[in-house]
């Protein structure tokens, strides 16, 4: 049986063979609500392709796009340094992060913190090198969907290609963050089609088409939305809805590093 671990050899084997990767569009909506991106340092933690950091370097933050992968860090130099000078790649081990406390404004990592049997030292990492009132973006597995099974029988079975993991639900995530100190802010469902199959991601993929390709709709629209010209808009105005973090393929979850004199004072666990 696989232990509980997740190696650079995982990850090296799969970036290796990967290539190319889009952001879930969920997820890099989550940044950028309520938070402008431009001018603040950012930190990707486990960047993988780098594809989530490109778009905040884009917007115009100052992002490190960082990982323990040889071939992530390889593919992050080939696929965006030159073209976005604001972004700079860096292999580190995100339980020693290799930067001074409330060094970042932002810090965020997408499908990263289930590999983590320790997940509070991770986060501890985290909230450290954040800025008191910095904002922490956290994307994760959700418990409760068909994906789950598929993927535990497969980790049973020694054939599950991410190394070890394992998943959250709703109030499991928003309670470890509380113990590592956040305070819990948004919570989205992100890729519930996922869990359905590959038919089902492309009848989605369908619809935002079509979306995108309909006149723009104003405020007496009956579905109460007003089309922007994206897809992607759609999208994120479904991944609002009450119910949708309790039953999507991932749960992305927003937390606040507190400000106060007394709210910010280190969580005992993150001590030395």
């Amino acid at each position: 049986m696989l232990g509980r671990q997740s190696t650079p050899g995982h990850w090296d084997r799969f970036w290796s063979n990967l290539r190319s990767a889009n952001p879930r569009p969920v997820f890099l909506k989550a940044l950028r609500v309520g938070f402008a991106l431009a001018g603040k340092r950012a930190l990707e933690v486990g960047a993988g392709t780098g594809t989530a950091s490109s778009s905040v370097a884009a917007e115009g933050g100052r992002v490190v796009a960082l990982d323990y992968s040889d071939e992530s860090v390889r593919f992050i130099k080939k696929n965006w340094v030159g073209k976005l000078p604001t972004l700079t790649p860096l292999r580190a081990d995100a339980l020693a992060l290799p930067f001074a406390d409330s060094s970042f404004d932002v810090v965020f990592h997408d499908g990263v913190l289930e590999h983590f049997p320790d997940p509070q030292r991770f986060l501890g990492e985290n909230w450290r090198v954040l800025k008191p009132g910095g904002l922490l973006v956290v994307g994760v597995p959700q418990k409760y969907n068909p994906y789950t099974l598929y993927k535990q029988v497969l980790i049973l079975l020694n054939r599950w290609r991410y190394g070890w993991e394992t998943q959250y639900s709703v109030g499991q995530l928003a309670a470890l963050l509380r113990g590592s100190g956040f305070r819990v802010g948004q919570v989205y469902g992100d890729g519930i089609i996922g869990s359905f199959g590959p038919r089902t991601v492309r009848l989605a993929q369908r619809i935002a088409r079509w979306w995108d390709s309909q006149p723009t709709r104003g405020p007496s629209d009956p579905a109460g939305m007003t089309n922007t010209g994206t897809g992607e808009e759609l999208i994120f105005r479904i991944s609002q809805l009450r119910i949708l973090p309790y039953i999507a393929f991932c749960v992305v979850m927003t937390g606040l590093k507190p400000i106060g004199p007394n709210e910010a004072q280190r969580p005992t666990a993150h001590r030395a």
